[in-house]
C-alpha cells in the first residue's frame, strides 16, 4: 500500500528492497492524505488505554487542514467553485454537526475552511439568506468549554445558540458567498408508531422531537392523518431507542411504542344496476 503512493518505491517494492523508516513515514503520510490508505487504531477509552497512539498517529501522519486538497463548493450562480485551506481569505464554515443541551440550548460545531472568525462578528448563513451573530467561540473538550476570541482556517470550533443555521449549513462572508456540499444523510428505513405516556406531554414530545432532529437530522418525525399517529422514521431500532432515551433524559418526556395501524384500502372490481325506492314519511 505504502509502494503504491510514490513511483520510486514501487521501483524499489519490485526490485526487493527494503524501505526506509523515513520512507514509510512519507508513503503512509501521502497514502492516508490520498484517502488509500485507511489506518485503523485499537483502544480502550473507559481504560484510557491506545489514546495517546491515537493522537500520535493523527499528528505524525494525517496531514494538516492546511495540507487538505481543495474543498468544493457553488457560489450564488451555482456555478462550481473550489476553496483552498487558508487563514488570508475571506471567512467560510461548514457546520457539520449539531447538539442541543437544555441548559446552553443548541450548539453548532463546524470546521473553519478559509479565513479567520472572530467573536461577535455577522456572518451570513448562506441556505437562508440571512445573518447570524455568532457569541462566544470554544473548543469542545470532552464536557469542557475552552473560550476563544477567534478561529482560523482548520479549526474546529462550536458557537451557541445560532437562530438560523442547522448542519450542513454553510456560514460565510457576504461579500464571498458559498455552499459547501452538503451532508448526505440516508433515507429512513425502519418506522415505528410512538405516543406520550402521560397524553398531557403530547406537545411537549412533539418539541423535544423536532429538537432532537437539529441533533439529528436522519431521522424523521411524522404524523398519519389517517391513523392519527405518530411515526418515528429511522436507520433501525437502536438509533430510535437512543431518540427515545434522549426525550426522556433531556425534555423529561416517556414515550412507548405502539402497535403501528394500516390504512388498508378497498377497491371496486365489479359492476351492479339495481333499483331502489326509498320512502319517506311525511
Amino acid at each position: 500500500a505504502i509502494a503504491m503512493t510514490d513511483d520510486a518505491l514501487m521501483d524499489k517494492y519490485f526490485n526487493g528492497d527494503d524501505f526506509t523508516d523515513e520512507e514509510i513515514r512519507k508513503g503512509l503520510r501521502q497514502g492516508i492524505a490520498d484517502g488509500v490508505i485507511v489506518p485503523v487504531c485499537s483502544s480502550a477509552f473507559s481504560l484510557g488505554h491506545g489514546i495517546e497512539g491515537l493522537m500520535d498517529l493523527l499528528i505524525t501522519y494525517v496531514p494538516t487542514p492546511l495540507e487538505h486538497g481543495p474543498y468544493y463548493g457553488f457560489n450564488e450562480q451555482n456555478e462550481h467553485i473550489e476553496r483552498v485551506s487558508v487563514v488570508d481569505a475571506p471567512m467560510s464554515a461548514f457546520v457539520f454537526k449539531t447538539m442541543v443541551d437544555p441548559f446552553i440550548g443548541k450548539i453548532s460545531i463546524m470546521k473553519v475552511v478559509t479565513g479567520k472568525i472572530n467573536s461577535g462578528t455577522e456572518v451570513l448563513n448562506e441556505r437562508t439568506g440571512k445573518m447570524e451573530k455568532l457569541g462566544k467561540l470554544f473548543f469542545l473538550r470532552g464536557k469542557n468549554q475552552l473560550e476563544l476570541n477567534y478561529a482560523e482556517a482548520g479549526d474546529i470550533v462550536a458557537v451557541a445558540k445560532l437562530q438560523y443555521t442547522l448542519s450542513g449549513d454553510t456560514l460565510c462572508d457576504k461579500s464571498d458567498e458559498i455552499r459547501y456540499l452538503p451532508l448526505d444523510y440516508p433515507e429512513p428505513s425502519y418506522f415505528i408508531a410512538i405516543e406520550a405516556v402521560d397524553k398531557g406531554d403530547e406537545e411537549k414530545m412533539g418539541t423535544g422531537l423536532n429538537r432532537l432532529r437539529e441533533e439529528d437530522p436522519s431521522f424523521i418525525v411524522t404524523r398519519n392523518t389517517e391513523t392519527h399517529q405518530t411515526l418515528l422514521g429511522g436507520q433501525g431500532e437502536i438509533q430510535l431507542s437512543i431518540i427515545m432515551a434522549k426525550l426522556k433524559d433531556r425534555f423529561g418526556v416517556s414515550v412507548r411504542t405502539v402497535p403501528q395501524k394500516i390504512a388498508y384500502r378497498e377497491t371496486i372490481k365489479g359492476r351492479s344496476d339495481v333499483q331502489g325506492k326509498h320512502k319517506k314519511q311525511s
